[in-house]
């Protein structure tokens, strides 16, 4: 049964696979799941990472699996937990419905996590096969936002990321056959507008 209000909803970011102590269902609720039973709250938002545009902490078939290695985090479960049949979502699923709690699967779009020390430019091929389509590089940086992002009025580059951006739908129809969960948010780090060529922001 669904919450009639959204009292109060809970933005999990999804790093609970590089910091929970273990791959167990336990471990994994203890860290950020298990302090909001009998809180109030009515509502998740998961984000599994979502992390430089296609890479996931899920069992994704439209994106990547984070790895090993890839990040500053010296533990990363999310290998693990899809090798025995299960991942991070099916984890917050499963809590959720024990806990009579709303569901999100949150996707970041044109993130740029891989601007920074966290994650490895390097493990994203679309990223590292064509720097044409980047914002900028680690040296010359745009006015706003973050190097790492798409271009969006870069004609191919524009058309990768609608791709993307249509991605949500298409995860859906998926996500649909493996899971019930309520829908997916979707929200962006690039601040487009702020770096379209001066000509062209007056157009609508």
């Amino acid at each position: 049964m669904m919450p009639n209000k959204r009292r109060i909803i809970v933005d999990n970011d999804g790093c609970d696979v590089f910091l929970c102590d273990g791959g167990s269902y336990e471990q994994f609720t203890a860290l950020r799941f298990a302090g909001l039973a009998g809180t109030g709250a009515t509502t998740v938002f998961y984000t599994p990472q979502s992390v430089g545009l296609n890479r996931f902490t899920h069992n994704t078939r439209v994106g990547t699996v984070i790895t090993d290695g890839e990040t500053v985090f010296e533990r990363n479960i999310a290998p693990e937990l899809i090798a025995r049949g299960t991942d991070c979502f099916e984890y917050a699923i499963r809590f959720c419905r024990e806990h009579k709690l709303e569901i999100f699967f949150g996707m970041r779009m044109n993130d740029t996590h891989d601007a920074g020390r966290h994650y490895d430019l390097n493990h994203n091929a679309l990223k590292r096969e064509h720097p044409e389509c980047l914002l900028g590089t680690r040296e010359n940086r745009p006015r706003h936002g973050a190097w790492t992002a798409l271009n969006t009025y870069a004609s191919r580059c524009g058309i990768w990321l609608f791709a993307c951006w249509r991605r949500p739908a298409k995860t859906t129809i998926w996500m649909a056959c493996t899971w019930i969960f309520s829908a997916i948010p979707c929200f962006s780090r690039a601040p487009p507008m702020a770096n379209m060529p001066r000509g062209r922001r007056s157009r609508r």
